[in-house]
């Protein structure tokens, strides 16, 4: 039977392949070399994923090491407070500068603002803010940061804390405590 101009190369009766029945040991030869095909390409799979794996986490814990954990965790800077400004483009954060008192006791040395701070708490920049060029001693609690983020701040030294040293200043700390250090802020009333 012909449906097209070409010459068939067999026009008989289709004739069907014998097979011989496999041994019970070609069977398992079969079987055996079709697992090891298997296992060597989920092998190789189950390699890059763990590889993948390990290099997610690495960048993960380097993220987290630069940028949210802090390397100085608690720290003190004494001296006067001398500029204190709200910038940024699409984060607005309280930077600050300070005139350490090491610096001023150093005859030798040229004055400048030698301490730059960021703010991550607003009500610490704003009582900060009220102690600028008042000729007022402050002790600022900071926390250092190897990396910079935008909403942190400018700088890598944070804020946790503004003290002031003076008598009248520290009445009016003792007064309201509240001016030291924020309340931390509940997510939701506790029953």
């Amino acid at each position: 039977m012909k449906f097209d101009d070409f010459d068939d190369y067999f026009d008989g009766p289709e004739i069907e392949e014998k097979k011989e029945p496999l041994t019970p040991e070609q069977i398992e030869d079969k079987i055996d070399e079709e697992n090891t095909i298997t296992l060597h390409t989920h092998r190789w799979r189950n390699i890059a994923i763990a590889m993948i794996a390990v290099v997610v986490l690495g960048v993960a814990l380097a993220l987290f090491f630069r940028y949210f954990s802090p390397y100085v965790s608690d720290a003190q800077e004494t001296g006067y407070v001398m500029k204190i400004e709200k910038r940024g483009l699409l984060f607005k954060t309280y930077e600050g500068e300070m005139v350490s008192e090491t610096t001023l006791l150093n005859d030798s040395k040229v004055y400048q603002r030698d301490f730059v701070f960021s703010f991550d708490n607003d009500s610490l920049a704003l009582r900060a803010m009220e102690l600028q060029g008042k000729d007022v001693c402050v002790i600022l609690k900071y926390k250092s940061y190897d990396g910079v983020l935008p909403w942190r701040g400018e700088s890598r030294n944070i804020i946790t804390a503004v003290i002031p040293t003076d008598a009248q200043a520290a009445m009016a700390v003792a007064a309201d405590p509240s001016l030291i250090e924020p309340e931390p802020v509940d997510a939701e009333p506790m029953d």
